[in-house]
């Protein structure tokens, strides 16, 4: 008669992993079990059942020990460093205090500047498809000579630029209110400076989520504004926003959408929009000019879009349609994640300005400070490691293994002892001498 046994493979490691003392007891449990289920369920799913078993018995109290560690009492050891830690750091107070304020304030510094760093390299990364967006701005000559940046361009480009290049999947463009603009809405009346004219992309270029409105209709009928949740707040309270009226300068505007605030790590922080269709009726002459850069723009390109061909072609389409050479500003392209510390030149910028530099700066102090700190503590307990010699021979002698002696002392490099051998090859051996 033909019979059954259990994975060889999975036998061995039981019994490889198993406490001797254990393991018969429990393999004669397994081997039963085993032989129940293969009657009643079969081989396949009694060896799968066995498989199962073995792994869940893999935990700390089967597993045999490490030889060498079996009659080794860790908890009297353990128990006898921080005895002897504490004895220490009250035995040298003004060493203990140098030593652990030194490491503590340094690691304190280190966190703090990777936090402020951290934070810096986050701003426009909350938004989506932040690696297609970008913001276009023109470099060109100043009235002294000098190259500069400007953070706006001509109303023409961005439109214009769309119709012609397919890479360009879609565009916003803000004009910004450089002065403060009068609001007015029941028996409340303040000045609002953060908001402008802005095409309806501008909600979907900045991800801005809607709290009320319809996102495909916002800014898009004359005499509307969309406002964030603040404003909304401030003029309405607790009450819905939307179909309310708004008196901006001298004419009402019905909210027909109201937006989250912008992210704090956003590098702009904008309170409200007006339509730019609304604009454009009243200033159509300016909106066709290629040199009144006024507008911020930005645009969604498609994926795998080659940025400098396009920078070539967007050079070259403003130089078909600007006559004057000496008020010509070729447009760029500059990643969206990238403004708030790469612009900090930029003129006629809105933005909230960083600087990469300070960013590079910080860094290096961080690990200077880093680097100093571990230094000064090694070098602090490496001088006091000599006067250790007798505490480290002892626990030699009652069992303690080098790789505890090495982690307590902190001692890796080899030194001379009362014997003077003290090989430098060597660098993790210790050179503890009992004296005689």
């Amino acid at each position: 008669m033909k019979t059954h046994s259990p994975p060889r493979i999975l036998l061995r490691f039981f019994r490889w992993y198993c406490h001797p003392k254990m393991q018969d007891y429990i393999e004669g449990d397994l081997m039963e079990v085993y032989d129940a289920r293969l009657k009643t369920f079969g081989k396949r799913k009694a060896d799968i059942k066995f498989i199962i078993d073995v792994l869940l018995l893999f935990r700390p109290g089967i597993i045999k020990p490490t030889e060498g560690y079996k009659n080794l009492n860790t908890y009297g050891m353990f128990k006898s460093y921080f005895k002897i830690a504490f004895r220490n750091l009250a035995k040298s107070k003004l060493f203990s205090a140098i030593n652990i304020s030194g490491m503590a304030v340094s690691i304190a510094s280190v966190i703090v500047i990777a936090l402020f760093i951290y934070d810096e390299l986050q701003f426009d990364k909350h938004i989506e498809d932040y690696s297609r967006k970008y913001r276009l701005y023109t470099v060109g000559k100043s009235e002294d000579g000098s190259m500069r940046n400007r953070s706006m361009i001509a109303p023409m480009i961005a439109p214009t630029a769309a119709t012609e290049f397919p890479e360009i999947e879609s565009y916003a463009r803000f004009l910004n209110f450089n002065y403060p603009i009068l609001f007015k809405a029941g028996d409340k009346k303040l000045t609002e400076r953060k908001g402008g004219y802005a095409d309806p992309t501008i909600l979907n270029m900045f991800s801005l989520k809607l709290t009320e409105g319809d996102i495909n209709s916002a800014l898009k009928e004359p005499n509307t504004i969309a406002i964030s949740e603040t404003l909304k707040e401030k003029y309405f309270g607790s009450k819905p926003g939307l179909g309310e009226s708004i008196e901006v300068g001298t004419q009402n505007y019905k909210v027909t959408a109201v937006f989250e605030d912008f992210s704090s790590h956003s590098h702009l922080q904008l309170n409200y929009f007006l339509p730019m269709a609304e604009f454009e009726r009243g200033q159509p002459k300016r909106m066709q000019r290629w040199t009144w850069s006024q507008f911020h723009t930005y645009v969604k390109l498609k994926e795998g879009t080659d940025i400098t061909n396009l920078e070539l072609k967007l050079g070259e389409m403003v130089v078909r349609n600007t006559d004057e050479e000496r008020n010509r500003f070729l447009p760029r392209l500059m990643p969206i994640e990238k403004i708030h510390l790469y612009a900090y030149d930029h003129l006629w910028d809105i933005a909230v300005r960083g600087n990469v530099q300070t960013v590079y700066i910080l860094s290096a102090t961080a690990i200077f400070i880093l680097l100093i700190a571990i230094l000064n503590f090694v070098n602090l307990s490496t001088a006091r490691a000599v006067n250790r010699l007798k505490e480290v021979g002892v626990r030699k002698v009652i069992g303690a293994f080098r790789t505890h002696l090495i982690t307590q002392i902190h001692q890796r490099v080899g030194y001379n002892c009362a014997d003077g051998v003290g090989d430098w090859r060597r660098p993790y051996d210790f050179c503890f001498t009992l004296s005689k």
